[in-house]
């Protein structure tokens, strides 16, 4: 359950009470050799009183990997989800009626040889993404039928095993972006394709760090005259530190690109960032603080800034009790657009 300072989200928002529920069942095989994980997941979130403020998600992923041989891997995933929130449809005019219902899919498969000190890894990736039409208070609907797209990827990265904590890698990828229809509401064709290289280290085997860093970076080229070229270059990579037993901190960051459906704006330079401390006070008790920023540059400039902690409470093995807050800070194009939503939250957490 929560209680927040700004229910919607908006620059004139009001209080409001709501609940938040992300039920999750997962399964991991005993093999000797190979291994299949997977997990049906969920989560739907009420404000009472304000059925304009409202989500639901859930979802289904799988992993299967296969030790063809000593050395050589294959691994097969799918996922797929579905998602539900009210969205405000591109005409500003116009007023939503109802939940907009989106699906996306994903199929990957990756194959990974050792040879020697070096571990060359393949993947293939096919990914679908449909936007649901969203209903109108006047009786309307607002298509989105030309923001359906297919993904379809492929990517080679090569790791040179030194056997040492930090290891290099390098990597290429490629990935084609294919709309159902050649020309979208605005009469602009945004079929693309995308060509992307990173180049970092892994850390491994060791005490204080995991993980990996990289710079990547690329170009998004559109097919036809319609929009410019996109380049971009950023920092991406999971990192976690160990100063102590008792203590860890979470680094993430990530870099790329969103698709755009705005008149004459292409896409749009997204980049994430997590940093957060968790500290184990007594051994049922435990502690998390956390700083994230979102920034959105190119067509669309916005920045969302958020930050919290919280307090872990272990009755027992199957139980964990959560009391905490979240701040976030929005900053929009103009300055009308500006909001700051304050929240404190309490929660139970039932496992087996």
């Amino acid at each position: 359950t929560f209680v927040t300072t700004n229910a919607p989200s908006e620059p004139d928002g009001d209080y409001g009470f709501g609940w938040r529920l992300r039920p999750s069942v997962g399964w991991e095989s005993d093999w000797s050799r190979h291994e299949w994980t997977g997990k049906v997941f969920g989560e739907f979130e009420r404000v009472l009183k304000n059925d304009n403020v409202r989500s639901n998600e859930a979802g289904v992923e799988t992993n299967f990997r296969l030790d063809v041989r000593e050395g050589t891997k294959l691994d097969l995933g799918a996922k797929y989800e579905i998602t539900g929130g009210v969205e405000d449809p591109e005409d500003d005019t116009k007023t939503a009626d109802g939940l907009r219902i989106d699906h996306d899919a994903e199929l990957t498969a990756a194959l990974s040889q050792d040879l020697g000190m070096i571990r060359v890894r393949g993947d293939i990736t096919v990914a679908r993404e449909v936007v649901g039409d969203v209903k109108l208070e006047d009786g309307g609907t607002e298509s989105n039928k030309d923001r359906n797209a297919t993904e379809l990827g492929s990517g080679i990265r090569v790791n040179y095993m030194t056997g040492a904590i930090v290891s290099p890698f390098v990597g290429v990828r490629t990935t084609s972006r294919l709309y159902d229809k050649k020309k979208d509401r605005n009469d602009l064709q945004r079929n693309s394709v995308t060509y992307a290289g990173e180049f970092g280290v892994t850390f491994q085997d060791d005490p204080l760090w995991t993980g990996d860093l990289f710079v990547l970076g690329g170009r998004r080229n559109y097919i036809g005259n319609d929009l410019k070229d996109v380049p971009y270059v950023g920092v991406g990579g999971e990192l976690t530190w160990k100063p102590t037993d008792l203590a860890s901190v979470e680094i993430s960051s990530s870099f790329g690109l969103d698709d755009s459906s705005e008149a004459n704006v292409k896409a749009t330079r997204k980049w994430e960032g997590e940093i957060s401390y968790t500290q184990e006070l007594l051994e049922e008790l435990s502690m998390t603080v956390f700083l994230s920023d979102e920034m959105l540059t190119g067509g669309t400039r916005e920045n969302t800034f958020k930050s919290g902690a919280g307090l872990n409470w272990t009755f027992n093995p199957y139980m964990v009790g959560t009391i905490g807050y979240e701040g976030k800070y929005f900053n929009g194009a103009s300055n009308a657009e500006d909001y700051t939503e304050h929240r404190l939250l309490t929660g139970l957490t039932i496992r087996r």
